[in-house]
C-alpha cells in the first residue's frame, strides 16, 4: 500500500485503470477477517472488462475498494493506478478524480438520483468543469440538453423529477449524470438488472457507443453472463473474494480454464431450446477465510481431488492473456465434454398444429381492462388469458406492458375496470363482492411469489414464525415438524427456522418465500419475476425447485418475466403483452421459434447473444 500523501505520476500512463494485489480486511478486534485478497486487473482506454461471479464473490467490493468507497470498518491494501496516477491511500486525489476522471453508475437509478431535484439540475452538478456551464445558467441549460440528447432523451426531460420517468429513462439519466464530467473510466455495477430486455439492450448499446467514441475504459459488474460475453472484451471471474480465471471473452467462452467458470456457463439457460434438466452448481459461496488454505471452489467442484484441498491455488498464466487458479487446469478437456443436456421436455414442446390445453380451465380471464388515473393509455386493454390445471403459463413483455397489473388483478390487489376473472369456478373480478367463504377459497387456490423476497418477508420475524403464520392461515398444523417439513420441501435445513431474513442469502430468502406461498398447497402459484435479481447459479436452483414443486403438487403456475430464456425452460404456453394488449400467444415452442408479431421478434432479438452483433 502506498504511504504517499499525494498522487504519484506513473511514467507509462497507457492503462486507464490498473489494480494489483487488492486486498480488503474487516477491522474487528475480536475476529478480524479478510474479505478479498490479491485481485489484479488492467483496463486500457477503449477497452472493457466484465467482473462476474455469484453474490458474495467480491465483485462490488473490488470496485468500491479500488475507488476508495469502502464503509467504515473495512480497509483496503494494494496498488491502484487511475489515469496514470497511483491513488491508493491518497483520498485527496481520489476525491478530485471522482466524476471527472472516474465515474460510477450504480444498479438502481431511482435510489441514485435525488427524488426532490429535477434531473437536469443533477446532471448539471457534474458540469462545473465546463467553461460553458461556469459562464452562465443558459450555458448550463444548453450543456444539459446536449448531454440528454447524447443518451437519446429530449431536453424537456431535464425539467422532470425521477419519479416521473420510466425505469429505462431513469437509467439513461443516470448514464448522462455519470458521464457529465467526461470521465476516462466508467464503472457500472449491475446497470441493467431491473430492466427488460429491450431497454437493457438500448442502455448497454448507448454505454458502449459513448465508451468507444470517447475512448473510455469500461468496467461492468454483472451476474448476467450473456450480457458480459456480449458486451466486454475481457472477463474476470471472482469467487469467495479470489480470482478464479481471467481472459478474453471469446477465448473464455470457447474453453473455460476453471470448473467454476464452466459451471456458471452451464447454468445459464438457453433461449433456443428447453432442457430436461437445468444444470446447477450445488451449495453456495463460502466466506473467504473459510477456504483460505485450499481451493475455494473445491467443496462444490465435481472434479475436485484430495490435492485440491492441500493448498491454496493462485492464478497462473496458462496462455497469452489467460490465467487460471485451478491446479488441474492441464487435466481439463480441450472442449466441453459435459454440455448442458439439450434433450427437450417432450410434453411441453409444441407439435405441428399446436398442443391440447387442459380443460376445464383453472383460470379464465376475458376482456380484462384496467386504467390508472393520470395515464394516457390503459394498463390492460381487453386481455384474455387461460391457465389450465397443472399448466405453466408465462406472461412476457417490456416494463409497462401490463404484466404485473394483470397478476395483481388476479390476486385482488387491483380491481379491474371491466372484464371477467374466473378462478376455480369463482367470479373474482371484484374481491370486495365475494362472500367470506369464496374469498377464503380463492386465497387458498392462489398464492404469489414476488421479485424481492427481502421486502415481502417480515425482517423482525424468524423464518419459523413466518411459516407458522402461513400454515395457520390455511388451517393447517403449525408445529415445529410442520415447519421443518415445509423447509425440507424447498431444500432448506430445519435449523433455518431460527434465523431471520437478514441472515439468509438471496436464493435462500426466495426459497423461504416459495415455502410460504405453497404452505396451503394452492392450485395456482403466481410468480412475478422471481429470479430476475438472482445469480445465474441460484436462478437455476430456484427454477429447478419451482419445477419440482409444480410436479409434486400438480400445481399450475403463472410466470411473469422479461427473460425469454427462462420462459423457454418453465412455460408450456406464453402470452406476449405490449402496452396492455396481448399481441401474440401460443405454445412456447411455436411462439419463440416462429414468432409472428414484430414486437415478439424484437424481444427475441434483444436477448444478449455473443454469437452475433447484438449491440
Amino acid at each position: 500500500m502506498s504511504l504517499t500523501n499525494r498522487a504519484t505520476p506513473i511514467p507509462d500512463a497507457g492503462p486507464r485503470i490498473r489494480v494489483h494485489g487488492l486486498t480488503v480486511t474487516q477491522d474487528d478486534p475480536v475476529r478480524p477477517r479478510t474479505l478479498l485478497s490479491d485481485v489484479s486487473f488492467t483496463v486500457d482506454g477503449g477497452q472493457s472488462l466484465a467482473v462476474v461471479g455469484e453474490s458474495g464473490s467480491g465483485k462490488s467490493l473490488t470496485v468500491r475498494a479500488a475507488l476508495g468507497l469502502l464503509p467504515p470498518g473495512l480497509t483496503a491494501f494494494g496498488e491502484v493506478v487511475i489515469d496514470g496516477h497511483r491513488v491508493d491511500n491518497d483520498p485527496r486525489t481520489r476525491r478530485a478524480q471522482r466524476g471527472r476522471v472516474v465515474s460510477l453508475l450504480m444498479q438502481d437509478p431511482f435510489t441514485l438520483l435525488n427524488p426532490l431535484r429535477q434531473v437536469g439540475k443533477q446532471i448539471a452538478d457534474g458540469l462545473m468543469h465546463s467553461s460553458a456551464a461556469r459562464r452562465s445558467a443558459a450555458g448550463r441549460a444548453q450543456e444539459v440538453a446536449r448531454r440528454l440528447a447524447e443518451v437519446g432523451l429530449p431536453a424537456e426531460i431535464g425539467q422532470r423529477y425521477p419519479f416521473q420517468l420510466s425505469g429505462g429513462m431513469r437509467q439513461r439519466v443516470g448514464v448522462a449524470a455519470a458521464l457529465a464530467g467526461d470521465p476516462r473510466v466508467l464503472i457500472t455495477d449491475e446497470p441493467t438488472t431491473a430492466l427488460d430486455v429491450t431497454t437493457q439492450r438500448e442502455v448497454l448499446a448507448l454505454i458502449r457507443s459513448i465508451q468507444r467514441e470517447r475512448g473510455m475504459a469500461f468496467v461492468l459488474i454483472t451476474h448476467d453472463l450473456r450480457v458480459a460475453f456480449s458486451m466486454c472484451d475481457q472477463i474476470l471471474v471472482l469467487y469467495a473474494g479470489r480470482v478464479m480465471e481471467t481472459g478474453a471473452t471469446a477465448a473464455v467462452r470457447e474453453r473455460q480454464l476453471h470448473p467454476y467458470t464452466h459451471g456458471l456457463l452451464r447454468a445459464e439457460p438457453p433461449v433456443d431450446r428447453r432442457l430436461a434438466v437445468i444444470p446447477t452448481i450445488p451449495g453456495s459461496v463460502p466466506a473467504h477465510d473459510d477456504v483460505i488454505d485450499c481451493c475455494a471452489f473445491g467443496e462444490r467442484c465435481a472434479l475436485a481431488q484430495e490435492r485440491c484441498q492441500a493448498g491454496r491455488p493462485v492464478p497462473v498464466p496458462v496462455s497469452p492473456g489467460r490465467s487460471s487458479a485451478c491446479i488441474r487446469v492441464a487435466d481439463l478437456p480441450e472442449t466441453d465434454s459435459t454440455p448442458a443436456d439439450p434433450t427437450p421436455v417432450a410434453a411441453t414442446i409444441a407439435k405441428p398444429g399446436g398442443v391440447i390445453r387442459p380443460r376445464p380451465a383453472l383460470v379464465q380471464v376475458t376482456a380484462l381492462r384496467k386504467a390508472f388515473s393520470g395515464t394516457q393509455h390503459p394498463a390492460l386493454d381487453g386481455v384474455d388469458l387461460t391457465v389450465g390445471p397443472g399448466e405453466a403459463v408465462a406472461i412476457v413483455g417490456e416494463s409497462g406492458s401490463g404484466k404485473t397489473t394483470l397478476a395483481r388483478c388476479l390476486v385482488g390487489l387491483e380491481r379491474p375496470d371491466a372484464g371477467q376473472i374466473n378462478i376455480g369456478g369463482i367470479d373474482c373480478a371484484d374481491y370486495a363482492r365475494l362472500s367470506r367463504n369464496d374469498r377464503i377459497r380463492v386465497r387458498r387456490l392462489t398464492q404469489m411469489v414476488f421479485q424481492d423476497p427481502y421486502s415481502t418477508l417480515n425482517p423482525v420475524l424468524t423464518i419459523g414464525a413466518t411459516l407458522r403464520e402461513a400454515l395457520r392461515c390455511d388451517g393447517l398444523p403449525a408445529d415445529r415438524q410442520a415447519v421443518a417439513d415445509l423447509l425440507a420441501t424447498v431444500g432448506l435445513p430445519a435449523e433455518m427456522a431460527r434465523m431471520r431474513p437478514a441472515g439468509l442469502s438471496g436464493g435462500e430468502r426466495q426459497r423461504v418465500a416459495i415455502a410460504r406461498a405453497i404452505a396451503g398447497r394452492p392450485r395456482l402459484l403466481i410468480c412475478d419475476e422471481p429470479v430476475s435479481a438472482l445469480d445465474v447459479s441460484v436462478q437455476a436452483q430456484v427454477l429447478t425447485l419451482l419445477g419440482e414443486v409444480r410436479e409434486r403438487f400438480a400445481m399450475a403456475m403463472l410466470f411473469i418475466t422479461h427473460d425469454l430464456a427462462v420462459v423457454r425452460q418453465v412455460a408450456d404456453h406464453v402470452y406476449v403483452l405490449r402496452a396492455g394488449e396481448c399481441v401474440e400467444s401460443g405454445p412456447t415452442g411455436d411462439v419463440l421459434d416462429h414468432a409472428h408479431h414484430p414486437y415478439t421478434r424484437k424481444l427475441l432479438l434483444s436477448v444478449p447473444n455473443p454469437d452475433r452483433d447484438w449491440l
